[in-house]
């Protein structure tokens, strides 16, 4: 067996970290300190795909030479229905990157919050980016809400760009919206 490099070394000792870090703020999210026993912990789970960011273009193209590109951005309304019950979530963000990249996307801890009753939270780009400590290599990734009851999740993706010919002169404005509602998934054990 070959000697593992010190790269390698360091990049096992972040994703060791990393690991202990989410199942440390899972078991937190799941176990309130204070409680003295367990509370019900999430019991849904709703993972959405995020695209945060401006987009260039290969060079020559007609997206390259509008000058500042398209700009993508996404915002996932995340809605309590219920009419009596708090819900008790908790949000995080993953940063998607290649298998070829040196590293792995980052993870961000779990943020825990409760939407009152008919509440609806945006998560948005801004939002993304503060969970994950700033803009990330290529804007792309998954958000991912816990929740102790159902809720009604949906991303909402837009597109927006000016696109101009080599000469700099306007010849269209792109826009594009799509809204897809983001499944739940139950956590329940049994």
């Amino acid at each position: 067996m070959a000697p593992v490099s010190v790269a390698g070394r360091r990049r096992l000792v972040l994703a060791i970290v990393v690991a202990l870090v989410a199942v440390a703020t899972i078991a937190a999210f799941l176990w309130p300190s204070g409680t003295g026993s367990a509370q019900a912990g999430p019991n849904f789970e709703y993972a959405a795909k995020y695209i945060c960011v401006n987009e260039v273009g290969p060079p020559g193209s007609l997206v390259a030479n509008q000058g500042s590109g398209i700009t993508y951005r996404t915002v996932i309304n995340v809605h309590n229905p219920s009419l009596q019950t708090t819900a008790q979530i908790g949000k995080k963000a993953a940063g998607a990157l290649t298998e070829r990249s040196p590293e792995a996307g980052k993870i961000s801890p779990i943020r825990a919050l409760q939407l009152v009753p008919d509440q609806v939270l945006a998560i948005d780009c801004k939002d993304v980016a503060a969970l994950l400590g700033g803009a990330q290599p290529n804007g792309d990734g998954m958000v991912v809400v816990y929740s102790s009851i159902s809720l009604d999740v949906w991303a909402v993706y837009t597109m927006r760009g000016t696109l101009k010919d080599a000469g700099g002169a306007t010849i269209g404005i792109n826009g594009n919206i799509d809204v897809v509602h983001v499944p739940e998934r139950s956590l329940a054990v049994g």
